[in-house]
């Protein structure tokens, strides 16, 4: 069937395809798009939904509150205050309806429209219930129980919303935002509570455990919401939870705590201040209800809008793209086409016979176009396969300079070890040889002090000789006095004596020196054979640190060059990869261009081109 179609109608088919799948991603992406703009549009539609719930859920807590002191004090208290805050609430009951009004979620949504069904049902008996309240012929316990039940119901089409939700910031900030809700709501029914409580003056049976589980509740649910809010929000709420009077309604809360169950003495608590208080921190957490509420319909409309906004520039860049697309393939086809309609339309003017030789001859210049590209072909796949083989060869050549260039550092870090190991040797030699140096100046001090102490001991020699030489003539002259030299001459006999000794001694002394010296001698030359030995080792050093120096020097230039070679052999084995694969695209374009050719000469002549071309 596709033979018998026109060249146009081919060109139009081949070009068609790919525009008609890539209109077909287009549509997808504008069908994800328009998906995500009502899903944003829904979550925009339900967070104000949850901003008018909630504004009528904090009117229905305060008259809940004012309803259970108007009960606990028998209709004595608060009457004119509860009809101040029915007409409050019934400003929110207004702005509900009206919202409601206009407010279609579809028959899908059956969750969300089951939900509203019974909080509205609820709703719509409240009028009934304050009747009875007026009355005081329902006890009070019933009619709070429907303003909570009421609350409840609300409050569930949010939680309802929140799972509705499909992105990720709205749903974290819609949960930190109903977790508070429901907190809120439990300070709402502590306040009717202990309305009512401190107006009959005790605990009346099983209330204790539900205002304690009410004051645990409340916290649960605050920890819940700060560990979802944000620093901002979460900064908020502390700087509100911080006034004056949140301390003063825990001090009633402590007081109703420590007096406990039964009819004792009372609380001493007013019930008008414990609502005031009590609403004065409802008021307060209002606050952070409002902060919260907005920044979750500020960011659902913003979100809408960035939805809104790639919508409209995926549907604008589909039809720009349709347009050009078209476009081209009318030009492409155009000038493809019209050359041959033009020559068809020219032949129609030839005889037959002139026909015949334009046939010939255009199909010997299509014969030589088939041959010229064949050979181009062939000498495009030398070129390919001989490409390869270098890229290869050069893949190898740049592995092995490789090798060889991480070996040339590794010697090099070797000689720079040992440069720096031969710079710490001469420096140690040049301590050694310094400290040699020095011991060989004490040695010749030494030497010299020897000396002078043998000089020393020569005179203590002398000495001794004379101060012998004088005991011996004092005891001559001992001998010639008689009686009354004998105590001298025992004397004379005693220095003579130590003189002896002294002599003996000192010559001791000075043979023990002379030792000393010719030691001292001794070693004074071996420090000197020292001090010539490391001198000549410090030389040799020097010469071997100097050395190692250049030719760690000269090993890193050669490391150097040797990575620039890397360098180059791996930007050439790159190149002559990047050459092979142009060789390989130029084959793949000569064989196509070929196929063209044959089809060219099919349509021409409706048979197969010949293998060689006739001279012309």
């Amino acid at each position: 069937m596709l033979k018998n179609l026109s060249l146009k109608s081919k060109i139009s088919l081949v070009a068609g395809v790919p525009f008609l799948l890539a209109v077909f991603f287009m549509g997808n992406n504008i069908k994800a798009s328009y998906s995500t703009e009502k899903k944003m549009e829904q979550a925009d539609v339900l967070s104000q939904l949850s901003q008018h719930i909630s504004a009528l859920v904090h009117e229905t807590q305060k008259e809940r509150g004012a309803s259970g002191v108007f009960l606990g004090s028998k209709g004595s208290k608060f009457s004119s205050e509860l009809k101040s805050q029915r007409l409050e609430t019934d400003k929110r009951v207004t702005e509900l309806n009206v919202f409601l009004s206009g407010f279609e979620m579809g028959t899908e949504n059956s969750e969300i429209n089951s939900a509203l069904t019974e909080a509205v049902d609820l709703l719509n008996q409240l009028d009934s219930y304050r009747d009875k309240t007026n009355s005081l012929s329902v006890p009070a316990g019933k009619i709070l129980g429907y303003y909570t039940q009421h609350n409840a119901a609300m409050l569930d089409v949010i939680g309802v919303v929140v799972t509705m939700n499909s992105d990720v910031d709205l749903v974290k900030m819609s949960t930190a935002y109903l977790s508070f809700l429901l907190g809120k709501e439990r300070a709402g029914i502590e306040r009717a509570v202990m309305s009512k409580t401190f107006s009959e003056d005790y605990f009346s049976p099983g209330i204790l455990r539900k205002f304690g589980s009410l004051v645990v509740a409340q916290a649960t649910y605050f920890d819940e919401f700060l560990l979802r809010a944000s620093n901002d929000q979460r900064n908020f709420f502390q700087e509100k939870m911080s006034d004056p009077v949140v301390a003063e309604v825990q001090q009633m809360r402590d007081i109703a705590f420590v007096t406990g169950e039964g009819k004792n003495d009372g609380f001493g608590v007013d019930s008008k201040k414990w609502f005031h208080a009590t609403t004065a921190r409802i008021n307060l957490m209002k606050q952070v209800e409002n902060r919260l509420v907005e920044d979750l319909v500020h960011s659902a409309s913003q979100k809408r809008k960035t939805a809104q906004n790639a919508l409209y520039v995926t549907i604008g860049a589909t039809f720009v793209f349709v347009t050009i697309i078209s476009f081209l393939v009318f030009f492409v086809t155009v000038s493809i086409t019209g050359p041959f309609q033009r020559i068809f339309k020219g032949l129609k003017s030839f005889s037959t016979g002139e026909l015949e030789n334009i046939a010939v001859t255009f199909n010997r210049i299509i014969a030589g176009m088939s041959d010229s590209i064949l050979q181009v072909k062939e000498a495009s796949e030398q070129v390919a396969s001989s490409s390869q083989n270098l890229a290869e060869s050069t893949s190898s050549q740049a592995a092995s300079l490789e090798e060889t260039s991480s070996s040339l550092e590794e010697i090099t870090t070797t000689t720079t070890t040992n440069s720096e190991n031969a710079n710490q040797a001469n420096q140690l030699t040049s301590r050694n040889s310094d400290a040699a140096l020095r011991g060989n100046e004490s040695m010749n001090k030494l030497s010299l002090a020897s000396k002078e102490i043998s000089s020393i001991i020569k005179v203590i020699e002398e000495i001794a000789f004379q101060t012998n030489l004088l005991a011996l003539n004092a005891a001559v002259e001992a001998a010639r006095a008689g009686d009354h030299g004998k105590g001298f001459a025992v004397v004379a006999e005693e220095v003579r004596g130590l003189a002896k000794r002294a002599a003996n001694a000192a010559g001791e002394t000075g043979t023990l020196i002379e030792n000393s010296v010719q030691l001292s001698l001794d070693g004074a030359q071996a420090v000197q054979n020292i001090v010539s030995g490391v001198t000549e080792v410090k030389s040799l050093v020097e010469g071997i640190s100097v050395a190692s120096g250049e030719q760690a020097k000269g090993i890193e230039e050669v490391n150097k060059a040797v990575s620039l070679l890397d360098s180059i052999v791996q930007q050439n084995a790159s190149g002559s990869e990047e050459t092979a694969a142009a060789a390989e695209e130029l084959s793949a374009q000569a064989a196509t261009t070929q196929n063209l050719v044959d089809e060219l000469v099919r349509i021409v002549t409706g048979s197969a081109p010949k293998a060689t071309v006739p001279n012309v």
